[in-house]
């Protein structure tokens, strides 16, 4: 049980620090200006965005020599 705990918490923190660590951008939006205002309403958005299925981007990547027409 503790082993299923562990990985859980391991894996909400991982998600969690993707997060934060893909809103910082948002901390320097403002020409090297601190701004941590942004940072969380940029970071809230990245949150919302992940629960919102019309908002995922798929790209897939096609190379012609992958491509075999016989």
């Amino acid at each position: 049980m503790k082993f299923i705990a562990k990985l859980i918490s391991q894996y909400l923190l991982g998600v969690i620090g993707i997060i934060l660590i893909s809103s910082i951008p948002a901390l320097f939006h403002k020409r090297y200006n601190f701004d941590p205002l942004s940072y969380f309403q940029n970071a809230g958005e990245v949150v919302s965005k992940n629960f919102t299925p019309s908002e995922w981007s798929f790209i897939s990547h096609l190379r012609s020599s992958n491509i075999c027409m016989t």
